[in-house]
């Protein structure tokens, strides 16, 4: 997969559940990612999460003023096209007081992914971690919210992985996966 973005200008009020919010200015952003991990970096306020959080499809505080060109895989992408490709990483309220383990497997029964829950936890080197998660709810799992968040984006068959803007503890928790 190959996203090239041109110019692209947005103004953000990103949020997640466990960072809180802030406002946020991307200014003429030009880069080519590949197939990857990428972690756009910087202080708080540079613009880095105001372009990934643009891209997700509960950005509705993201407005974006102007891009002059973006393409997948050489061709035009529209931005929500790419919010339908992209998982918002962190996020647990919306699933209320379910288990992890009840939310991924509802999702993988409403997603066209032919995977059993326990071969989706069993995929992944940090199986022990999940396990020992599965029966708790999403707002208990502290750290290990960004595997199982992760799992669940997995399951949805999306292509593109958002994460909040990262404290250094934070970021090499998630290094982590990689």
């Amino acid at each position: 997969m190959k996203l090239t973005v041109k110019n692209y200008e947005c103004y953000a009020r990103p949020q997640n559940d466990m960072v809180g919010h802030i406002r946020d200015t991307c200014y003429e952003f030009n880069y080519t990612f590949n197939t990857g991990i990428y972690f756009l970096t910087g202080e708080i306020d540079v613009g880095a999460w105001s372009f990934a959080y643009s891209l997700l499809d509960d950005a509705r505080d993201a407005c974006v003023s102007h891009y002059e060109s973006m393409t997948l895989n050489g061709n035009p992408v529209t931005l929500s096209e790419l919010r339908k490709m992209s998982f918002h990483v962190g996020q647990y309220k919306m699933y209320g007081k379910k288990s992890f383990e009840d939310v991924l497997k509802k999702t993988l029964k409403k997603s066209n992914i032919n995977c059993s829950y326990e071969d989706m936890v069993n995929r992944f080197p940090f199986e022990n971690m999940v396990a020992e998660a599965s029966r708790w709810r999403m707002h208990f799992v502290n750290q290990k919210i960004w595997y199982i968040s992760s799992l669940i984006g997995l399951a949805l068959n999306k292509k593109i992985f958002v994460f909040p803007w990262l404290s250094k503890k934070d970021y090499l928790s998630v290094r982590c996966l990689t």
